[in-house]
């Protein structure tokens, strides 16, 4: 096609040929018989716009061209296929209606068709593409729950192989009575040698274990890993037999969902996550932070712990902060009826520490559970993807009554 014509020749979707010209906007079946010179200046503004993910948009532009834009680099592509989009875009662009997309690019050039409107065609195309977006996900998340049952099955293999190859005796003893005894007496002792040297219970064993590896005690287990899953029950009893200071014994009543202090971690470890990050990176990389917040305390189940930090890191995987907050919105509203938070007077939240905003988001969550609220999911993970600033704001809280203002409301009843 001569691109230099006024008069442009494209198909429409029934395959029949129809002329466009760029400086009428006349459409018409019939070929005109005069060619007319060009003028500059086709039409190149953008009229449509189709978001996909990581900050990718399909652009249609006013003279029927078609391109990919980057938001992040701002770049634009001309090519419909490009490495740089990333795989889900890729999936996008080759699962998407291509008829569709061909009506729209038509009808912007000019075509015009009774039983189509160009709004519906947009329309119907942008749900398409958010159907497609959320079906990509639903299968990312999945296959991050399988790959999580896979490492723990893998796990569970590796600390079941140095028992599958003892003999057939030892197995027996294991079984029996006496071997458990002996078990717990080899724990009692390995916990007395802990003790003893006054093992720091917020450390690492590859620190502690220097301590006490010239201790004749230390070799009643052969396998570092149960050492130091002992060391780690140790700690944790220790931890829990720490007297409460005053500030704790004051919020007593505000107790915290099971998976309030690991979200936090998560937040805490956001700009560390990427995309090759897995379950076991959070869990061994930062002992230290799991042991500071109790966490064996709240879920003290190993494969549900692994389960919910896969999930979370779906979230920190494939969305952006602005995206997590969106889900975050999103749930609240849903469940709640709460407006989203960004579009709330929030001028008091950045004069608030982060003790304050964390006592209120704890009191919110006690009144839910209080009112036997059936909304209320402390285990719904989409409540979980954002930090405690991101969420007070989103749950429209306002800061924790002063003690003056406690004595007033008193007084006055």
């Amino acid at each position: 096609m001569n691109r230099g014509k006024l008069w442009r020749e494209y198909k429409a979707p029934n395959g029949r040929k129809y002329y466009y010209n760029v400086k009428t906007k006349e459409t018409t079946w019939t070929k005109p018989v005069e060619e007319e010179k060009p003028e500059p200046g086709d039409n190149k503004e953008v009229k449509f716009a189709f978001e996909l993910f990581d900050g990718w948009y399909l652009l249609i532009r006013g003279d029927g061209g078609k391109l990919f834009y980057d938001s992040v680099n701002e770049k634009s592509y001309l090519e419909t296929r490009t490495k740089k989009m990333g795989e889900n875009n890729e999936k996008i662009i080759e699962l998407m209606d291509k008829e569709k997309i061909i009506l729209l690019i038509g009808m912007t050039r000019g075509f015009r068709d009774d039983r189509y409107h160009i709004k519906g065609v947009y329309d119907d195309i942008a749900q398409d593409i958010n159907f497609l977006k959320q079906e990509i996900l639903n299968d990312a998340m999945e296959l991050e729950r399988l790959n999580a049952e896979a490492e723990e099955e893998e796990s569970e293999k590796e600390e079941a192989l140095p028992q599958e190859e003892q003999d057939d005796h030892t197995v027996e003893l294991l079984n029996n009575l006496e071997e458990e005894e002996e078990e717990q007496d080899v724990k009692d002792r390995l916990f007395h040698l802990f003790e003893s040297f006054n093992l720091d219970v917020y450390s690492t064993w590859s620190l502690q274990s220097r301590k006490i590896s010239n201790q004749a005690d230390y070799f009643l287990v052969h396998d570092d890993t149960q050492r130091e899953e002992m060391f780690e029950d140790w700690c944790a009893m220790k931890v829990a037999q720490l007297p409460e200071d005053e500030s704790e014994a004051e919020d007593d009543d505000y107790e915290p969902t099971k998976y309030h202090y690991l979200s936090e971690i998560m937040y805490q470890l956001r700009d560390e996550i990427n995309a090759d990050t897995v379950a076991d990176d959070i869990l061994r990389g930062h002992r230290p932070l799991f042991k500071q917040y109790h966490i064996k305390q709240f879920i003290p189940d190993r494969r549900e712990l692994r389960a919910v930090v896969s999930r979370l890191l779906f979230y920190y995987k494939r969305f952006t902060a602005r995206e997590r907050r969106a889900v975050f919105h999103d749930y609240v509203s849903q469940r709640y009826g709460l407006l989203p938070g960004e579009d709330v007077d929030n001028d008091d939240a950045g004069s608030l520490s982060g003790e304050q905003m964390e006592t209120r988001i704890l009191q919110w969550e006690r009144d839910r559970q209080t009112e036997g609220n059936s909304s209320w999911d402390p285990t719904a993970l989409e409540y979980y993807v954002v930090g405690l600033r991101e969420k007070y704001i989103g749950l429209r809280l306002k800061p924790p009554a002063t003690a003056a203002e406690l004595q007033l409301r008193t007084d006055s009843h």
